[in-house]
């Protein structure tokens, strides 16, 4: 239950030790709901099975059971009593299947009033918000109990008619006496649409699907078990690899599928149809695609097959972010190593070199490899490539301001530009710009960071040795005291692309620098390319 319900709510719940049967109550005036975790489309057809229990009080019973859709919420809980743990809650569009074990004639279910029932007594009916009309109702004989102490399989079907409405029907059948009863209505689920009498249902058609329950101050035992839930059509395939010259056919891929009453289906199945390209003669990379035609939808799913011949380590080049740790068994990789005679070695796959240092940008390279059983050693190296922090996301300054306190001004320059939106600040003198670091930037104490500036000259001409650059740290902007990070000169920076020169320092925050102004200050003309201030991890 826990993969696709959320947690049943209401004072009656309780689960038995395999979390495969939920009682949703056991006493007088007691409320129970259990709903998806996710929604369906009623646009799509849909199955749903499942078992139901409403205890042995026989005519003495109350109230009942609800099977619901709803596009609100999925802890959504009515009121006790008659209102089954669905009703009297102010909301309008919904859509219950009420089985009702009361023999009450008044209130929601007064067969004199506008109700559609024509008598006293139990009954099963879909019932909705500002409306006490039944629909597609059973009424009972008074000769059979729905509280006698045995489950009740439940079915309802939906079945799409058009863009605004599908039929919704439900088969009850008593597994103790053999009772079966049937019934359907038409279901519309726009706010212009109209059902029986013109009355619309939902007003959404992706809701969220569970069962409900109440007693009162009569009482039943109410408890579910779940068989087959809604789901469209699916196909689950699998890619493989298989050696040149191997035997191979379409049921290789495939893993499982399900038609759209939620029926497990083989590859056998007259819907399901198979198109391929491959040829195990030639090494290389084919596809197989299978197709379900239903008779009110299509599913397809496809899957690859390489054909190998050699022993193969495959690896794929990255890009991360200045600051970021890096995993050289990152997914993203995606390392695989097979062997036509040993099968899968990817978890064998060892990194024989790694000069990686993601605290400067750059670009730089892991080599694998990995051996068979045979002694064989392949090897692959790939490219790890991390780019500038960007201080300035979506062109914006981001609190950096001017040692006058304005905005800084950020020029678009693809040229001098270390980012991928090209932004850079510029200026053809000496410059100070700064930031506050509160709010989301806020510093944590008793933490290390590391600051790194990139800088480029104006005038290739000065002499690194001659061009200095300053970064420093101030616990409070208005203070005069401050401590310095970096103060030194651009041929103690390391290189970068485009000119730039690389700075950087680590320090630890103390309790009094949560929220420091750091300020960059560029003694010559140039440009600042990125500012970072990260966390070292």
């Amino acid at each position: 239950m826990d993969d696709v319900f959320e947690s049943a709510v209401g004072d009656g719940i309780s689960y038995n030790d395999t979390r495969d049967v939920l009682q949703m109550s056991s006493g007088t005036s007691q409320t129970g709901a259990i709903w998806s975790k996710n929604k369906i489309d009623v646009r799509k057809p849909f199955v749903f099975k499942a078992y139901i229990y409403l205890g042995d009080q026989g005519n003495s019973a109350a109230d009942g059971m609800t099977f619901s859709l709803q596009s609100r919420k999925n802890n959504f809980l009515g009121k006790s009593g008659q209102y089954l743990g669905m009703y009297a809650t102010g909301e309008r569009y919904y859509l219950s299947l009420e089985f009702d074990t009361y023999y009450n004639g008044d209130g929601l279910d007064n067969p004199h009033e506008n109700s559609g029932l024509k008598k006293d007594g139990q009954h099963i009916a879909f019932n909705t918000g500002h409306s006490n009309y039944h629909y597609g109702k059973s009424e009972l004989p008074s000769s059979y109990e729905m509280s006698n102490n045995y489950w009740k399989q439940i079915t309802v079907t939906g079945k799409p008619m058009t863009s605004k409405y599908f039929k919704i029907s439900y088969t009850y059948k008593d597994m103790g006496t053999g009772d079966t009863f049937s019934h359907g209505t038409d279901v519309y689920f726009t706010k212009d649409g109209g059902g029986d009498g013109g009355h619309t249902f939902l007003d959404d058609p992706n809701v969220y699907w569970g069962f409900t329950s109440s007693t009162g101050r009569q009482f039943e035992i109410n408890a579910l078990s779940f068989d087959t839930i809604p789901q469209s059509a699916s196909i689950k395939t699998k890619d493989i690899q298989i050696d040149k010259g191997e035997r191979w056919s379409p049921k290789d891929n495939f893993v499982s599928a399900t038609n759209e009453y939620g029926e497990t289906i083989g590859l056998d199945d007259p819907h399901l149809s198979t198109k391929d390209n491959v040829d195990t003669n030639k090494t290389g990379n084919y596809t197989v695609t299978y197709t379900y035609q239903g008779e009110y939808g299509t599913a397809t799913a496809s899957a690859s097959v390489k054909v190998l011949e050699e022993f193969t380590l495959e690896a794929s080049d990255i890009t991360i972010n200045q600051g970021e740790k890096f995993d050289p068994f990152d997914s993203r990789i995606s390392l695989k190593a097979y062997d036509p005679i040993d099968g899968d070695l990817t978890n064998k796959i060892d990194v024989s070199e790694n000069d990686v240092d993601s605290s400067t940008a750059g670009t730089y390279h892991v080599s694998y490899q990995v051996k068979n059983s045979s002694g064989k050693v392949a090897k692959k190296t790939i490219t790890v490539t991390v780019i500038p922090f960007n201080p300035w996301p979506d062109g914006k300054t981001d609190g950096w301001k001017m040692f006058s306190g304005e905005d800084i001004n950020l020029t678009v320059d693809p040229d001098n530009s270390i980012l991928e939106t090209n932004e850079v600040f510029f200026s053809d003198k000496q410059a100070s710009i700064y930031k506050i670091f509160s709010g989301k930037d806020e510093l944590k104490e008793g933490e290390d960071y590391r600051v790194t500036v990139y800088f480029k000259p104006l005038d290739d001409k000065i002499p690194l040795s001659s061009y200095r650059v300053k970064v420093s740290l101030k616990a409070e902007s208005s203070s005069d005291d401050y401590r310095e990070l970096i103060n030194t000169t651009l041929n103690t920076g390391t290189p970068y692309q485009k000119g730039y020169y690389s700075v950087m320092a680590e320090f630890t925050v103390s309790k009094d620098e949560l929220t420091p102004l750091i300020n960059v200050e560029n003694y010559q003309g140039g440009y600042i390319g990125s500012v970072s201030v990260l966390p070292i991890k």
